[in-house]
C-alpha cells in the first residue's frame, strides 16, 4: 500500500516534528540530489545511488525522502 498522506507527512518530516527530514536547515547538495545553482541533480547527469546522501536521513534513518526521482505517492 502507498503511504496516506498524513503517513507520508509524518515520515518526511521526522515525525511531524522538523520542516525536512534531517531537520529545519534548507535542502542543499549535501542532503538531497537536487538541481542547485543551475546544475542538473547536483552535477551529476544521472540518478544517484539510494541513500547517497546519509545528511539527508531522517531522525528514523529513512533516507531519499527528498530528491533524486521523483516521488510518487
Amino acid at each position: 500500500d502507498l503511504p496516506s498522506e498524513s503517513q507520508w507527512e509524518f515520515a518526511a518530516r521526522s515525525q511531524g516534528q522538523t520542516q525536512w527530514p534531517w531537520g529545519d536547515t534548507p535542502p542543499n547538495c549535501e542532503r538531497v540530489v537536487m538541481q542547485e545553482d543551475g546544475r542538473d541533480a547536483c552535477g551529476a547527469e544521472e540518478t544517484q545511488p539510494v541513500c547517497s546522501r546519509v545528511s539527508g536521513s531522517s531522525q528514523q534513518g529513512m533516507c531519499d525522502l527528498i530528491g533524486n526521482v521523483w516521488e510518487w505517492t
